[in-house]
């Protein structure tokens, strides 16, 4: 049976994940980022797993890095050998964890990818699928191994995607439902298991690639908003090609396509809602107006194929709602 467990991880979106391993197992560490400023008083705050693991009273430790030889990860290798455990699983860390700590668990380390490998390996999985326009998200858990997101695969499982989700509703939900079957995917994993599961390897020519997300990845032209603001009989964007769409989204659909030409792109203003929601909350739609204020998105949705705005904030004010 395996009991004892390390978990790696660093956002509150990983809190179902580590409740379900306290409950379920013999949760002895929890290793997560340093803490770090915040707010415009740059407060140092600790994440959120970090708060959790001392309110659990479990032991924590915040490596600042997990480069070879650094006192960081020789420290945390030792912690580690201290508690022999079966198994580790990371999700949301924030750091590449390196083959000398992956592999010091008995059984390895799992981990908690929201795709379906090989399909968009990488950072950001969830806002690429929603900027494709997806109807499904998956959850991948698969054995680490020293490259990225290659490892072989122990299950995989598609989730709807609603109509009003967002880059965060998406992802609280895709991890609380993943708390839910986690313990029994562990028990599976098991040698001892009566039904034990076969890893199943990934096919790398199928690989597509998603990366880190940045502040600009957010920004739309304003001509284009004002475009999507209005019906697209005064605009026909439907004749607008692909490069009409903000970059990151380009790139997005190109990976739907595994990298071939899309020639027959029609534009639809449901695209620019689909970036809307990936870009949610972070790094936000936004977009600079002709007196050059920055103008965030903070909430619209789709009405007679128009894109209306509910609530807008220029910088340096307070969210305001807008009237119809």
């Amino acid at each position: 049976m395996l009991n004892n467990v390390v978990f790696f991880g660093t956002s509150d979106y990983c809190l179902p994940i580590l409740e379900s391993l306290r409950q379920n197992f013999d949760l002895k560490l929890v290793v997560t980022r340093p803490d770090k400023p915040v707010g415009r008083k740059k407060v140092l705050t600790p994440s959120a797993t970090k708060t959790w693991a001392i309110e659990h009273k479990i032991s924590v430790i915040t490596p600042e890095t997990l480069k070879k030889d650094t006192q960081s990860q020789i420290g945390l290798i030792s912690q580690i050998r201290q508690i022999h455990p079966d198994f580790a699983v990371v999700s949301d860390f924030g750091l590449i964890i390196p083959e000398a700590i992956f592999n010091l668990p008995r059984l390895g380390t799992l981990n908690i990818h929201f795709s379906k490998l090989p399909d968009l390996r990488g950072p950001s999985p969830v806002q690429f699928t929603l900027l494709r326009g997806n109807t499904k998200a998956w959850v991948t858990i698969f054995k680490l191994e020293k490259t990225l997101d290659t490892g072989p695969i122990l299950w995989q499982k598609p989730y709807p995607i609603h109509p009003d989700d967002t880059t965060q509703t998406l992802y609280l939900r895709l991890f609380q439902e993943t708390a839910r079957i986690l313990p029994a995917i562990i028990n599976d994993y098991s040698p001892s298991s009566y039904h034990p599961i076969t890893l199943k390897p990934q096919d790398h020519s199928q690989a597509t690639f998603c990366r880190f997300l940045t502040k600009a990845d957010g920004f739309i032209p304003w001509r284009l908003l004002q475009q999507a603001l209005q019906a697209l009989q005064a605009h026909p964007l439907q004749k607008a090609s692909i490069q009409s769409l903000p970059q990151i989204q380009q790139e997005a659909l190109q990976t739907k396509h595994h990298g071939k030409q899309i020639s027959n792109f029609k534009f639809q203003i449901s695209n620019l809602l689909d970036f809307y929601r990936a870009m949610t909350p972070w790094p936000g739609l936004w977009t600079i107006n002709p007196e050059g204020k920055r103008l965030l998105i903070r909430k619209c949705h789709l009405e007679e194929n128009k894109l209306i705005l509910d609530e807008v904030q220029f910088e340096g004010k307070k969210p305001q709602k807008v009237l119809q």
